[in-house]
């Protein structure tokens, strides 16, 4: 990943989930899990790291990272997002994707105000 590519969160990890190392993930949009694949290089916060494995739990995604095969390992990572470049999001967005610095400077109007 190009540290010059513009990059989106995909989501956030949560809390840590059994004795294998396993982290809570709630994605930002359904359709992103597709991104999601093993042994895929992925930036979590400012770290790569590289997916080993991910399943859908109830209301969430569990995900394996390689290197990480404990809770207290797994711990280090919580609450941050996991990012991928633009491109990629765009590739798999129903619609096009758009980014909030794209409606800077724009004007808002409200019953015609």
């Amino acid at each position: 990943m190009s540290s010059s590519a513009q990059l989106v969160p995909i989501g956030q990890l949560g809390k840590t989930h059994g004795l294998t190392g396993e982290l809570r993930f709630r994605l930002y949009r359904p359709f992103f899990s597709s991104l999601l694949t093993p042994n895929q290089s992925i930036l979590v916060g400012t770290r790569q790291l590289t997916l080993v494995r991910s399943r859908q739990a109830s209301s969430h995604m569990l995900l394996v990272f390689e290197g990480i095969a404990s809770p207290e390992l797994a711990q280090v990572h919580v609450n941050q997002e996991l990012f991928f470049p633009a491109e990629s999001v765009s590739a798999i967005t129903p619609t096009p994707f758009q980014f909030p610095e794209q409606w800077l400077g724009w004007d808002v109007i409200s019953n015609n105000e």
